[in-house]
């Protein structure tokens, strides 16, 4: 006996397919038929490998399609892919697409990329991008545009033709059908042939799976796009209505009960088809009526079909006769009236005699259910329990005002729970206005409800409101304010396809839409139209369009902009002047935000604090202490009171030019004021005192922060540090910066240039090296002043190969070196002998667009303060030889050089000779007179 792995064993042994070479059992595999293939690669795990490889596909395209070998890759949003696909694509256009006998590889990956995007199992793409992607396809293969049409016609019609019938297809038809149909250029726009399968196979294929409201709606869109209609089309509930009474049979041996539901059959012929029967399956649920007298009178009269509602009237009992006979409710003592639908003022007819709707009074329900509106967990039940006690239900008038109201503004989780609850009130529908005071109120929120506002804005379009002029600017405003460009031309469109003008506000909205979106192409665009149009831009338009140059750092076109105001004669407001400030201020302009404020002075605009804030900051920052001075006591003569700021820029301004009384005197003024110092103004006392030497005042006023429990922040520490290691105390400012980690005090790169700069200064470079590693164990980013302080450290202590390695470090992190570092490193180089290594760092520096503005004036400078002038007056004819300088510059800079360390005959001798710029000419040979016949003659 053998055991069952032996026997399997032993059929491998004698089983002849498996000493078949993969290439044999390819060539056996696609010679069967294809049908056959699923069964073939179950039979073996080596066969169902070779049909998931690549080898037996390429094969079978080699057999089945010879010419598929010649097909080139194509551009375009569809790929080719790999050889299964390939296949399958060709399977297709031969065997599903009709083109004349051509087959067309092309055609079938299209009709595969078709299918796939609709069977996706989350919702797929709108019909217009697929459609149009496409048509892209088909464009960039070199078709025509009536081509690239009528073939994704084609593919439309195949792909909807061969989905399965499931709830999936049925709802992506339902989607289809009820999708805007936006207006497209040909060949963009979609074919009536596809419009026209997807509303054939609903009503047609899925027609029992349509309710009433569906019903309704998709025949509503199919008569708007469709006219007139095939009668087949006409099938659901509705045909109740024309049916005449002598061909309607009811059957009561055919209802059947489930507990309180009965099922009828109704047989009657359709129009235009005398021949068929269309078979109807209606559940009916029996209607209790009150036991009146009125119900015995109607028991045998003709029934009535006004409604399809009616059948829901036929009592349970009945045997002969259906009555529909429409019976009132009769309310007796033990029944509550039916709830009412309450507005949200007074007196609907009060609006026809106000102007607006603020002038009319809130009707007390709005304080009521504003009060319940707290956002606690339960405020659903309690909405519920409210209305179901006062016999009320909120109306989408209601809804909507209760939404803008200022209560619910800030709380837009708040407005979306009250939206969703009152959407679930028994027969209610939100209204156009309540879709627009909902997104107005979430595109106010900071905590970026942008999911929430597109899936309200999807439901909006569904519903396909008419939309309004005061609807239209609230959401191109809100849209705008949170960067859906899309959403808000599609409002824009919408406002043109209904004949809907256009107003200022409109098209304000919209520029300053695009410009918050940072859509300033755009935006210019509709500027242009307005300049040409019947509506032209005033001073919000021209702000707007200040506004998005400036923030897309486009300062000169902005000023442009603001010139070309005069031309309109559009005056230009402090919006426009504030702006245009804040952005010059940005960019370090200071005389021209000084110029605008001087403008706004000549004309009599008023200059609001902060253009004062930004003028007197900016003279500060450049050092014009006495100008900001003046332009601060302006603003105390017009009356208007300097905020904190303003003194601070101006402590740190007469601190920085060493005026430490005058400091001082502004320091005392601001707390006259009522103004009380934060920690950035003592920050600036303490740095503007270290910068002046007297490190015990500032740190006096340290101690005096740290009793009166100031918040210390890094500023304090490293203008101490570095005010102690400029004054060669370097334990004490070692110590500041080991105290920042025990006060919980971050150390940022400021304090450790500082640190690194102490320990530098004081000879002690393998400290500042140690730092300078802890600097990076910390996740400090070093700066390029950090590699400057080394560099010249490391060159001091005569470590000229450690200093670079610690450049070629820096440009290695991609840290731009400024004239300061390489100040640093070739005086560094000069002083030691290595002139030629210096100049190669410079070539090196050029070649990748860096040019240090000093740089040849800092070598001149250094070697011939060094005594080293002949090596200058060499390195400068290296200069004009490569075309670097001018020689006129280079030979200013090196008589300034001269003169600066006291050689003065050579100072004249150059100054009253033409070397550098003159010439000699020896024969027929013109040579330029070099520097270093300075020193050589």
């Amino acid at each position: 006996m053998t055991t069952s792995a032996e026997h399997d064993t032993l059929v491998l042994a004698n089983d002849p397919f498996s000493e078949i070479p993969d290439h044999i059992l390819i060539e056996i595999f696609i010679r069967t038929p294809i049908s056959d293939w699923a069964q073939i690669s179950c039979v073996r795990k080596h066969w169902a490998t070779l049909f998931r490889g690549e080898c037996l596909w390429q094969a079978a395209l080699s057999r089945t399609y010879p010419n598929s070998s010649k097909v080139k890759k194509w551009p375009g949003p569809i790929p080719q892919r790999l050889g299964k696909r390939r296949y399958a694509a060709l399977c297709v256009s031969k065997n599903i697409l009709n083109l004349d006998g051509e087959i067309d590889e092309i055609v079938g990956h299209t009709y595969l990329f078709l299918k796939e995007q609709l069977e996706l199992s989350f919702m797929a793409p709108p019909s217009g991008i697929l459609h149009g992607t496409i048509i892209d396809q088909f464009i960039t293969c070199g078709k025509s545009r009536d081509a690239a049409h009528e073939l994704s016609s084609q593919i439309w019609l195949a792909v909807l033709d061969n989905l399965e019938e499931n709830k999936q297809t049925f709802m992506l038809l339902k989607r289809l059908a009820l999708e805007d149909d936006i207006f497209l250029p040909y060949p963009y726009s979609r074919s009536i042939k596809v419009q026209w399968r997807v509303f054939e196979k609903l009503f047609t294929d899925f027609r029992d799976c349509l309710s009433t409201e569906d019903y309704q709606e998709v025949l509503t869109f199919a008569k708007n796009r469709f006219q007139p209609i095939p009668s087949t089309w006409l099938g659901h509930l509705r045909w109740l209505c024309d049916i005449s009474v002598s061909w309607v049979v009811y059957i009561n041996q055919n209802v059947m009960r489930k507990k309180d539901e009965r099922d009828i059959f109704v047989c009657c012929p359709i129009s235009g088809y005398p021949s068929k029967t269309l078979m109807r399956r209606i559940k009916l649920k029996p209607l209790i009526l009150s036991s009146t007298s009125h119900h015995h009178d109607h028991l045998h009269k003709k029934p009535s079909f006004h409604s399809p509602h009616n059948l829901n009237n036929i009592p349970p009992n009945t045997s002969s006769s259906i009555p529909t006979t429409n019976h009132r409710p009769i309310f007796t003592n033990s029944l509550p009236p039916p709830p009412e639908w309450i507005e949200p003022f007074y007196n609907i007819s009060d609006l026809v005699g106000s102007s607006s709707p603020q002038d009319l009074k809130p009707s007390p329900w709005v304080t009521q259910i504003l009060n319940l509106l707290n956002g606690s967990l339960d405020m659903e039940s309690k909405l519920d329990t409210f209305c179901n006690n006062y016999l009320i239900k909120l109306s989408p008038n209601f809804v909507a005002y209760v939404i803008r109201c200022n209560e619910l503004r800030q709380h837009s989780d708040v407005a979306y729970r009250f939206f969703t609850w009152a959407g679930n009130q028994r027969k209610y529908k939100h209204n156009f206005e309540c879709y627009v005071s909902l997104i107005e109120v979430l595109a106010l929120d900071n905590n970026n409800e942008l999911d929430k506002v597109k899936i309200l804005f999807n439901e909006f379009k569904e519903l396909g409101f008419v939309v309004t002029v005061t609807g239209a600017n609230s959401l191109i405003r809100s849209f705008g304010g949170v960067g859906m460009v899309e959403e808000l031309l599609w409002v824009w469109r919408k406002m043109k396809e209904n004949g809907i003008e256009p107003s200022l506000y409109t098209y304000n909205f919209l520029v300053n839409g695009l410009v918050n979106s940072m859509f300033i192409e755009s935006a210019e665009r509709v500027f242009e139209v307005m300049e040409s149009g019947r509506i032209g831009p005033d001073v919000v338009t021209y702000n707007t369009m200040i506004k998005g140059y400036c923030k897309a750092g486009q300062t000169q076109k902005a000023m442009e902009k603001f010139r070309a105001m005069e031309e309109r004669n559009v005056a230009p407001d402090k919006i426009t002047y504030v702006t245009l400030m804040q952005a010059c201020y940005g960019e370090g302009d200071y005389d021209r935000c000084l110029g605008l404020y001087q403008e706004m002075e000549d004309i009599g605009l008023e200059v609001p604090p902060h253009a004062y804030t930004l003028v007197i900051g900016g003279l500060c920052k450049i050092g014009k202490c006495a100008q900001g001075n003046v332009v601060f006591e302006n603003m105390n003569r017009k009356g208007l009171k300097p905020n904190l700021p303003i003194y601070t820029a101006l402590i740190d301004s007469y601190a920085r030019c060493g005026n430490l009384g005058e400091a001082m005197d502004f320091f005392e003024r601001m707390k006259k004021d009522g103004l009380e110092p934060d920690e950035v103004t003592y920050g600036v006392i303490i740095n503007g005192l270290c910068k002046n030497g007297r490190v015990e005042e500032a740190m006096d006023w340290f101690k005096y922060c740290e009793s009166n429990n100031m918040p210390i922040n890094a500023v304090f520490y490293s203008s101490l540090i570095d005010g102690l290691g400029k004054a060669g105390r370097v334990d004490e400012a070692e110590k500041f910066f080991e105290d920042m980690i025990d006060k919980g005090c971050p150390r940022d790169s400021y304090c450790y240039n500082a640190i690194i700069d102490a320990f530098a200064r004081g000879g002690k470079i393998d400290e500042a090296l140690t730092i300078f590693n802890k600097m990076e164990d910390e996740k400090c980013d070093a700066t390029v002043y950090t590699y400057t302080i080394l560099i010249t450290g490391l060159f001091k202590e005569h470590r000229n190969e450690d200093a670079l390695k610690m450049w070629d470090m820096m440009i290695d992190k991609g840290i731009t070196p400024t004239a300061a570092s390489f100040r640093a490193l070739s005086m560094g180089l000069c002083l030691s002998g290595k002139i030629a290594r210096a100049c190669k760092i410079l070539d090196d520096l050029a070649a990748i667009g860096i040019i240090p503005e000093t740089a040849f004036e800092d070598m001149i400078n250094c070697l011939v303060k060094a005594g080293r002038v002949k090596e200058a007056c060499k390195l400068a004819d290296g200069f004009v030889d490569r075309g670097r300088e001018i020689p006129g510059k280079i030979r200013t800079i090196l008589l300034n050089a001269l003169r600066k360390t006291g050689n003065a005959d050579l100072a004249i001798k150059l100054m009253h000779s033409k070397i550098g710029i003159g010439y000699d000419r020896m024969g027929s040979v013109k040579r330029r007179v070099k520097f270093r016949s300075l020193v050589e003659n």
